[in-house]
């Protein structure tokens, strides 16, 4: 049967040869097999997903990689946090040879932010690096952690902190996944939307104001277009610094280096990523305003639009204290020469990376 094709809007990242378009639309997993076999040469098509996930959309997810008529398969991992581990790892690995995969394999990576993470980096590490295309399924991993090519598991010791940089073929955010995600879910999302609303300026975090309630209530209309907004700001900042080899990809970190010590406090269980970025968001903007930059009002907005889509806006509400959070912080990957550098936003719209931070701004920051 000839594949029908979905509206969907456009945005690439663009990275030379490694370049790839971002579709967002409602129904653009009936293009996956589409796009798989776009690709040439593909042995396989091997799909790593959650059992949850696989619940709700094995039956349209076969349907649409059978009208590629290429061969596939499934493999079922945990999506958490704590799945982002070797053992997770390794099991994909030997799972893949099962299935026969080789350096024509396609891997998809078709779940939220932790099954995107270890599913790259498996593909960029697999026979040294196979192809691979991102469906995510969780807003998210929609406006955020699909995009860039950034990929990882975790240690004990932190987040993060063993992965590559490996850019998949393709992005396909599918809106009408988002269906099915429980209030918790997409609230969790909503932190880096909010995050994109104070690195792009007055009138996307004016939207989000304005349109907190729908966002709420999962009006796909609103969705869509901070899908669509969140995945073009980010776009824009990868094709400039793919790597981080300039401040430019560091505005992506506003309020991250506060919530990766929350989440690692809270041992990537009980704090959801959602709730450890809003917060440092917060943190991040009362920083700002302690260094003399940020109005008290712009803080306050902040802190409002936070409270407006249910998520914590102190970390006193996550049951953690400062001086733990400030201790977790040590951790933090992205120190330069030892010191810890923070994103902070002087207003909206304009940030500024410094490492001129005391110990005492920090503490009132996170009170």
């Amino acid at each position: 049967m000839k594949h029908a094709p979905v509206r969907t809007r456009s945005i690439r990242v663009s990275l030379g040869g490694r370049s790839y378009p971002i579709l967002v639309g409602s129904g653009v997993l009936a293009d996956l097999g589409h796009h798989a076999a776009e690709l040439r040469d593909v042995t396989n098509v091997i799909v790593i997903t959650s059992p949850h996930i696989a619940s709700f959309y094995v039956s349209p997810l076969q349907r649409a990689l059978s009208e590629s008529k290429l061969p596939f398969e499934m493999h079922l991992i945990p999506d958490s946090e704590t799945a982002k581990s070797e053992p997770v790892l390794f099991n994909i690995f030997h799972h893949l040879l099962r299935f026969g995969a080789d350096r024509g394999s396609v891997l998809v990576a078709f779940g939220g932010g932790v099954v995107g993470d270890i599913a790259g980096f498996a593909a960029s590490v697999f026979m040294r690096g196979i192809r691979w295309i991102q469906v995510p399924t969780t807003l998210l991993a929609q406006v955020d952690s699909a995009i860039g090519g950034k990929t990882a598991i975790n240690l004990k010791e932190g987040k993060n902190l063993i992965g590559t940089f490996y850019q998949p073929n393709f992005v396909l955010s599918d809106i009408s996944l988002l269906r099915t995600l429980p209030m918790s879910e997409l609230a969790t999302g909503f932190a880096e939307v909010i995050k994109y609303g104070m690195i792009e300026g007055e009138n996307l975090f004016r939207y989000l104001e304005q349109s907190a309630g729908k966002l709420l209530q999962g009006d796909p209309r609103v969705l869509g277009k901070v899908v669509l907004e969140s995945s073009r700001i980010k776009g824009r900042i990868v094709s400039k610094d793919e790597r981080e080899k300039s401040e430019i990809r560091m505005q992506l970190n506003l309020g991250h280096t506060f919530a990766h010590a929350i989440e690692r406090e809270g041992g990537y269980r009980k704090i959801s990523h959602g709730q450890a970025v809003a917060v440092g968001l917060l943190a991040a903007a009362r920083l700002s305003y302690l260094k003399g930059w940020m109005k008290a009002s712009t803080v306050e907005r902040v802190g409002n639009l936070i409270r407006l889509v249910r998520l914590p806006a102190k970390l006193s509400e996550l049951g953690l204290k400062p001086e733990v959070v400030i201790r977790a912080m040590e951790h933090d990957k992205k120190k330069k020469k030892g010191v810890l550098r923070f994103v902070l936003p002087k207003r909206l719209g304009a940030l500024v990376v410094t490492d001129k931070i005391t110990p005492v701004q920090l503490k009132l920051a996170l009170r």
